[in-house]
C-alpha cells in the first residue's frame, strides 16, 4: 500500500513539474518569437548610428507593425461578426 501511495505522489509531482517546464518553455518561445527576435532583426537592419537611437527605432518599428496587425485583426473580427450575425457556431 505504501508503495502505491508513494508512486501516485511521485507521478503527481512529475506531472506538475512537467507542466511547469512546458509552460516556461512555451512562454520563453513566445517572448523570443514575438518580441526579442523581431526587435533584434529591426535593430540590425536600421541605419542609426547610436545604440540608443537604433534600439528605440527598432522598438517603434515593431510597435507600429503590431498595432497595424491588431487593427487588421479587429476589422476582420468585426466583419466576421457582421457576416455571421454575431453567432459563434453555425
Amino acid at each position: 500500500y505504501q508503495r502505491r501511495v508513494h508512486g501516485a505522489l511521485t507521478e503527481a509531482k512529475d506531472e506538475r513539474m512537467l507542466s511547469r517546464m512546458w509552460s516556461a518553455i512555451f512562454w520563453c518561445t513566445q517572448l523570443l518569437s514575438w518580441i526579442v527576435l523581431p526587435v533584434c532583426q529591426s535593430y540590425l537592419e536600421l541605419g542609426q548610428f547610436s545604440v540608443g537611437r537604433k534600439l528605440a527605432a527598432a522598438v517603434a518599428e515593431n510597435i507600429k507593425l503590431y498595432v497595424a496587425m491588431g487593427v487588421v485583426c479587429a476589422l476582420l473580427g468585426v466583419w466576421i461578426a457582421f457576416q455571421t450575425g454575431g453567432r459563434l457556431h453555425s
